[in-house]
């Protein structure tokens, strides 16, 4: 089967869990090709177990140690693409987690992508003007973090180098006055950093990584900014759906940071969904609505 009418599943994994072993066991079809980045952090030979009938399964080799809001997510992310194009033309490029589940099956998924080359990615203009949320997004970009892959670490250095960096906005933003984005004259795009896209603007994505070095290499959380900018600000803009088919919830009363783990509780909302994919699932929290998704 020729690559170009193949589906290439990029997949961001740090460990081994049953979800990633039948959400693997659930793209393992011909159509498809599998590209998984390991965090750097994590052993891989734990991962070796993992094994496919007919998908080719490929653990890329150029891995990154992932810091939740830091660059390297945006690395690991280009390291995919870059991995899969190397290796072909593939009819589309989704991007998943390792807690993902296709709602899906293999045959609804590629009749929906046959004829289709829109960019399946939220984007939103970043608009600070619009309230305090946008202006967090905004201050994302427009000053410069230098030591954020400290953030969020335990330890005497981690805490120093973030206090640092803290400081370091205070001057920027401040004393200095200085605005990276307005600087630049950059017009921002935000969205979830789940997409599916064809080939031909995933390579065009690929041809911007300078850009994207410069633009985001010291920035916060840009993995769900850096796609929608460069894509929107390209003639490719009128490709894009808005629309990632991605189920994913985020409950604002309990904790607006992390996403809904679903159960199953939840079965019904997944089934009758007209989404493609959904994310979290947890097998230490249930493992049964990991079952019934994928197993019927």
């Amino acid at each position: 089967m020729t690559k170009e009418i193949k589906h290439a599943y990029l997949i961001l994994a740090h460990k081994s869990t049953y979800t990633l072993h039948k959400l693997i066991e659930s793209l393992d079809d011909a159509r498809n090709d599998i590209y998984i980045h390991i965090d750097l952090k994590s052993e891989i030979s734990s991962f070796k177990e993992y094994k496919t009938k007919t998908a080719q399964l490929n653990f890329i080799t150029e891995r990154y140690p992932i810091i939740w809001g830091g660059f390297n997510m945006v690395l690991a992310e280009l390291a995919l693409l870059r991995a899969a194009t190397e290796n072909g033309k593939y009819k589309y490029y989704h991007l998943l987690s390792g807690n993902d589940l296709p709602l899906k099956n293999q045959n609804e998924i590629h009749n929906f992508f046959d004829n289709k080359q829109l960019a399946y990615i939220e984007s939103t203009l970043v608009d600070p003007q619009n309230g305090r949320f946008w202006r967090s997004i905004y201050r994302r970009i427009s000053v410069r973090r230098f030591f954020i892959k400290y953030k969020g670490q335990d330890g005497l250095v981690p805490q120093v180098f973030s206090n640092i960096d803290r400081m370091l906005i205070l001057i920027q933003e401040k004393i200095l006055r200085r605005d990276f984005v307005k600087k630049n004259k950059l017009k921002l795009y935000y969205g979830s950093q789940w997409f599916s896209l064809p080939d031909d603007i995933v390579r065009y994505v690929l041809s911007k990584s300078e850009s994207i070095q410069w633009i985001f290499g010291n920035s916060y959380i840009p993995d769900e900014l850096f796609l929608q900018t460069i894509i929107e600000n390209s003639s490719l803009k009128e490709r894009i759906e808005n629309d990632n088919l991605r189920y994913i919830v985020f409950d604002a009363e309990k904790d607006s940071k992390h996403p809904h783990i679903w159960k199953m509780e939840d079965y019904n909302k997944l089934r009758f969904s007209d989404c493609f994919f959904a994310r979290k699932f947890d097998d230490t929290i249930d493992k049964k609505i990991i079952l019934k998704v994928t197993d019927g």
